[in-house]
C-alpha cells in the first residue's frame, strides 16, 4: 500500500522515523516550508533532512487546502 505522510513539529518525526524503520512505502511527504530567519538563512526542517535522506519527494506547500495537492 502506498502512503502519504502529512506532519510537522517533533510529533511527526517519530512518527515518520518509525514508518520508515517499519518499511511502509511512503511516496511522498508534505511538511512546512522552512521559516526564514531575520538573516535570511533557511532553518532545516528535520522531516524535510528525513524524508530526502530515504529518497522521498518532499513537498512544501503554503497551504493544504487546495485541490491540485492530493494526487
Amino acid at each position: 500500500m502506498k502512503m502519504i505522510f502529512m506532519g510537522s513539529s517533533d510529533y511527526g518525526m517519530p512518527v515518520l522515523k518509525n514508518l520508515i524503520a517499519e518499511n511502509f512505502n511512503i511516496v511522498s511527504v508534505y511538511t512546512k516550508s522552512d521559516p526564514i530567519t531575520k538573516i535570511k538563512l533557511k532553518q532545516s526542517n528535520p522531516i524535510e533532512s528525513l524524508a530526502i535522506s530515504n529518497q522521498i519527494p518532499v513537498h512544501l506547500p503554503k497551504k493544504l487546502m487546495r485541490r491540485k495537492l492530493i494526487y
